[in-house]
């Protein structure tokens, strides 16, 4: 006889994982029509996803290429839940059109899927004057409990579709371009892309790349000759009387420039994502100056994000000795950034309505049209008509409720993610303040631009490590044990580190179990706590989930919970004992 089992709930989180927005023009074509070739392409695109021989009648238009013989009446709204769940809503005489597609995680190339986890997409287009505005935003639905690395949203194949169509024009604040990068070799598109860096309507990162000198290993050279010559090993070869000259460099110079990184393919990559430039030779004397980096070097790869969103820019040194591989890697990091870039960041959609608020316009539409019939009928006790409308407005009660849910949900969200940027600023705030008090006379050593999750973090970091140096290398009485005692007494560890590691000691290093104060203690050293329905704590430090941990919520399991404590430490403490 089969018994009872409590199933907990899933709760998910929401988060932004790609989102788009641009301008359309069709060359020669009014908004309108703009509007249905985006449309049926889009359509296309969703019956090649849908698959199989039993495409829904409302999704059966014509081709994207005959969009201009196409009547809106063959553009239909449509709802089908099953699996997936597809809505779209179609106000075509009103120059809107929906879409939104729900779809559960598969599982893509290397990568298992994570149950409970699902896709959002949204899409919407709407005529503005003369142009056609589109909005694309993929939202994940992860479950609370997932530990694993953020989810990759991957631009909706018809977005390839609309950018490979010659004639039609698509703009984020300038023109993009599909595959290819944009060259600035004239001052006006200096002008030009400096003008779209500050602008406040960009949302995508900007990539440049500059050229380099080629430059060539010279006994690489030599062998080679050699080896075409016969000359490999004799007495009379140049790799031979070139070991007789003295300071030979390593390398010649050419004149000819090269970029050190496939432009081509970076555009391919990113597009949809970010911008990819490449700075003309005659023109990096100017840029350099312009963009304010007084060390940036020919061959260097430049990262500006964009003036709404703080326009950081960070330099990637050009090593012309450096391995192909190695700027490979550099790339990839790059390439992978612009993906991530969008993620949390307040995308302006324009006047693009998503779905529910198009179907709500729908059902408003079909009410008011309704009510008109009412009042030119004699028979204004029409219950039929009346019980229509009312159902119709319960839809749109509902649709409100949940549009308002939805909202509450981002507000939740906004404001985590509000904690998280203030804990940073706090961080960076304590840095400089920090930096302002440092003595005259010391050694310089730069350090990367990463937040400091306490005051000191970085130094406490090579402060420990300094101190582990000399209890393993150092004998006593040499010249590295005086040079490192030297700078150890004048240099103690002054940060959190110690505290931190410390008060987790005093929590987690010993037989007891999780209480209120516990919790409450590490919420102070920077935890988000969270009780699992497994009776286990998930601990997350700093808002980053790279570092989220799971602890026992009993002190039955005493070689777990020192286990745990390890496991803390040794990611996140640059303190030992």
């Amino acid at each position: 006889m089969a018994g009872f089992r409590l199933l907990s709930l899933l709760q998910t989180r929401t988060y932004p994982g790609y989102q788009f927005y641009a301008t359309m023009k069709y060359d020669g074509q009014s908004a309108e029509r703009c509007m249905k070739y985006a449309v049926l392409t889009v359509l296309e695109w969703l019956r090649t996803k849908i698959g199989g021989t039993t495409i829904p009648e409302e999704l059966i238009t014509p081709p994207a290429k005959d969009f201009a013989k196409a009547e809106n009446g063959q553009i239909r709204s449509y709802h089908f839940s099953g699996g997936y769940s597809l809505d779209i809503t179609a106000l075509m005489e009103r120059g809107i059109w929906a879409a939104r597609i729900k779809e559960p995680d598969v599982e893509r190339d290397d990568k298992k899927a994570i149950i409970g986890r699902s896709f959002v997409t949204e899409i919407g287009f709407r005529c503005r004057g003369e142009d056609v505005e589109c909005g694309i935003r993929i939202d994940v639905q992860d479950p609370l409990d997932v530990t694993e690395e953020v989810a990759q949203a991957y631009r909706p194949g018809f977005l390839r579709n609309l950018f490979e169509t010659s004639k039609l024009r698509i703009r984020q604040v300038e023109l993009l371009k599909y595959n290819k990068p944009c060259v600035v070799s004239s001052a006006a598109a200096m002008k030009q892309l400096f003008a779209l860096i500050g602008s406040p309507n960009n949302f995508m990162p900007t990539i440049v790349l500059t050229y380099a000198a080629e430059q060539r290993n010279i006994q690489e050279i030599v062998e080679k000759l050699d080896k075409n010559l016969g000359l490999t090993g004799k007495p009379g070869s140049f790799m031979a009387r070139l070991s007789q000259i003295d300071l030979v460099p390593e390398t010649l110079e050419f004149g000819d420039a090269v970029l050190p990184y496939d432009a081509e393919y970076m555009a391919y990559h990113t597009f949809g994502y970010g911008r990819v430039y490449v700075i003309a030779e005659k023109r990096f004397a100017d840029f350099k100056e312009k963009i304010g980096k007084s060390s940036l070097q020919p061959g260097d790869m430049v990262w500006i994000e964009p003036a709404g969103f703080g326009g950081n820019c960070r330099v990637i040194s050009y090593d012309a000795q450096a391995p192909v591989g190695v700027r490979e890697t550099q790339r990839n990091r790059i390439i992978e950034d612009a993906h991530r870039y969008s993620k949390h960041k307040p995308v302006s959609f324009g006047s693009v309505v998503f779905e529910s608020s198009a179907r709500r316009l729908e059902i408003e539409e079909r009410i008011k049209a309704k009510l008109l019939i009412l009042r030119s009928d004699d028979e204004l006790k029409n219950e039929q008509k009346a019980e229509e409308i009312y159902r119709e407005t319960e839809e749109l009660t509902k649709l409100y409720e949940d549009e308002n849910r939805d909202l509450r949900a981002q507000c939740d969200q906004l404001t985590r993610d509000l904690l998280a940027q203030e804990a940073k600023t706090a961080a960076l705030q304590a840095k400089h303040d920090h930096a302002a008090k440092q003595p005259e006379h010391g050694i310089l050593i730069q350090v990367p631009e990463v937040d400091e999750y306490f005051e000191d973090e970085q130094r406490d970091l090579i402060i420990s490590i300094l101190q582990e140096a000399r209890k393993s290398y150092c004998t006593e009485g040499t010249r590295a044990d005086e040079l490192l005692g030297g700078i150890l007494d004048l240099n103690e560890l002054t940060g959190e580190g110690r505290n931190i590691f410390e008060k987790l000691k005093r929590i987690l290093y010993r037989n007891k179990n999780i209480t209120e104060s516990d919790i409450s203690d590490l919420r102070e050293l920077g935890f988000e706590v969270t009780r699992r329905s497994n009776n286990h704590y998930k601990l997350v430090f700093k808002h980053d989930d790279r570092y989220a941990f799971t602890l026992a919520s009993t002190g039955s399991d005493v070689r777990g919970m020192k286990n745990s404590f390890s496991d803390i430490t040794n990611r996140i403490s640059v303190y030992k004992k």
